[in-house]
């Protein structure tokens, strides 16, 4: 048995609304994609320590460097004494913030990965 269901076009206006109201979200949601991912791979520095700003400063030249960079720069760049960059460098690496280790015949540091 065959049963025949008649629907006008007035009935089938709310499914067509109903699928242009998906479509649109469906197209928003895409388009916030690469804004939603920017966002996971943007890593913050988030301390719970208290850091003093030649600290700060360290770790934000590092962070603009890739996250290493030689000893030497750090003194050259920031325009520190090889002694206070030291103490400084010692201070962070206490607290296990950074590691340093030899590449080859340079001393690199680098800012420890986010747990």
């Amino acid at each position: 048995m065959i049963v025949e269901i008649q629907v006008s076009p007035i009935q089938l206006i709310p499914i067509g609304l109903l699928f242009i109201l998906v479509g649109e979200l469906t197209v928003l949601f895409v388009e916030l994609i690469p804004t939603i991912i920017k966002r996971f791979k943007t890593r913050t520095f988030i301390s719970p320590i208290r850091l003093s700003k030649q600290e700060e400063d360290i770790l934000t030249f590092r962070t603009k460097k890739g996250g290493s960079c030689s000893k030497r720069e750090i003194y050259e760049e920031l325009d520190k004494s090889q002694s206070l960059a030291s103490t400084i460098r010692t201070s962070l690496e206490e607290r296990k913030l950074i590691q340093h280790f030899r590449e080859g015949r340079v001393n690199m540091v680098h800012i420890m990965e986010e747990m």
